[in-house]
């Protein structure tokens, strides 16, 4: 009974390490693409400008017939 406090500790000081570290590594690259489909979606960029976008992102392009297949 008396282990119990410190483990609980332990385990919610391991989960914040673990969320930090996560969030650290890449979580930044995937919000961007996010925020890119959301802008293509809602027509605030084109077809153009998001390709080149997705390139500085670091994201490598789909090929057309698999775009096509997805919408």
């Amino acid at each position: 009974m008396v282990l119990i406090i410190p483990l609980i500790i332990f385990v919610g000081l391991a989960a914040i390490i673990v969320w930090l570290a996560d969030w650290t590594s890449g979580g930044r690259e995937y919000s961007a693409l996010a925020d890119l489909n959301h802008r293509l979606a809602s027509g605030e960029i084109g077809r153009a400008e998001y390709e080149e976008k997705r390139k500085l992102i670091g994201v490598r392009s789909r090929p057309p017939e698999e775009i096509e297949e997805a919408a």
